[in-house]
């Protein structure tokens, strides 16, 4: 029976259904009004997440819509192609049973998209009053290097000493965590005023320095929107940036199954005086305390540029740990699991 499934005619059939009705059903999300209430909620949560949408601009990373929304015809296309005999003749000679066979299919994945914002409730800002602020925070100093960013021009992080400096490591062919990463980095940027946002520069290093050249970089900042010198994506000799990457915490394996990176999912708020003040991971609630973290490192640093706001109750503590942990916890599926933050969610 399973054989006849995939020969015949019922697989190609509900494959393309699917495939056309999961599209249709992604490409609503674009137009959801906010008077849905809840489901508008969760369009806007779907869209940030899989469309690289951003808010503030109302832009989409262009690369995400063709993968969701233009890949599934194509695939639907080979599909037909693949298995154009039997669906000709089912079409020809049992047209009804095929047009009901697929109306049924149509009918599951509506239902099943119908379903989704109740089965995953949008997610809510969190209260950003409940910033821990001076508990997590670290005085580590932030080790220096210097590397070439996606236009070929030499970065060094002592020429950013006076800057607030966000820190991160991303690779240029990952599908997964990463666009999550720069979502985030992008998202808490675009809460920020523009006068806040001015004096912010953020640095991705490369996990892959062998395969990362900077017109790869290049190629990856375009794809998210990002330009130097306010977003620096940079490499160098390879040896040197995985030493850079180690002295930073960015914990790493490569599948060689797969040749997929899995690595720990972490963001180094560096303050004006080079310190290591902050260390977040992925999440809402990472998210938002990365914004306050922003935003206090930033009002310290025009109140005094010499160092912390007197006042402000900031106590160096090199012992104590950031947001989130030195690194996420890979796994074998080729995730990483996100770091639990300081009240113990992931």
């Amino acid at each position: 029976m399973m054989r006849s499934f995939f020969e015949g005619w019922r697989f190609p059939v509900a494959a393309v259904t699917l495939l056309l009705g999961a599209v249709v059903l992604m490409g609503s999300t674009l137009l959801v009004p906010p008077s849905a209430g809840a489901a508008y909620a969760f369009a806007e949560d779907f869209k940030r997440w899989c469309f690289g949408y951003d808010a503030a601009t109302g832009s989409f990373e262009w690369a995400y819509l063709w993968m969701y929304l233009v890949q599934p015809l194509l695939v639907a296309g080979l599909i037909l192609v693949v298995w154009r005999a039997p669906v000709a003749w089912a079409w020809h000679f049992i047209r009804g049973r095929v047009v009901r066979f697929a109306a049924l299919v149509l009918l599951a994945t509506a239902s099943l998209g119908f379903t989704l914002p109740a089965m995953f409730p949008p997610s809510t800002p969190a209260d950003t009053s409940a910033f821990p602020g001076d508990s997590i925070r670290t005085a580590l100093e932030a080790e220096p290097f210097e590397l070439v960013n996606q236009a070929s021009q030499p970065l060094r992080l002592a020429d950013l000493r006076g800057r607030i400096v966000v820190v991160t490591a991303v690779y240029a062919s990952c599908h997964d965590t990463c666009p999550q990463i720069v979502t985030q980095i992008k998202t808490s940027l675009s809460e920020l005023s523009p006068e806040e946002r001015a004096q912010v520069t953020v640095v991705a290093i490369t996990l892959d320095p062998r395969k990362d050249t900077p017109e790869m970089l290049a190629m990856m900042a375009d794809l998210h929107g990002v330009e130097a010198p306010s977003w620096n994506s940079v490499t160098g000799e390879p040896a040197v940036v995985e030493a850079i990457l180690d002295r930073y915490g960015f914990a790493r394996v490569r599948n060689e199954e797969t040749g997929a990176i899995e690595h720990a999912n972490l963001v180094h708020v560096i303050d004006r005086d080079g310190r290591i003040a902050f260390r977040f991971s992925l999440g809402p609630l990472q998210q938002a305390w990365l914004t306050e973290a922003l935003r206090l490192v930033i009002n310290e640093s025009t109140t005094d540029a010499d160092g912390p706001a007197s006042g402000m109750g900031v106590t160096p503590r090199s012992d104590r740990s950031g947001g989130g942990s030195e690194g996420g916890r890979a796994t074998r599926s080729g995730r990483v699991l996100p770091t639990p933050d300081a009240e113990g969610n992931a």
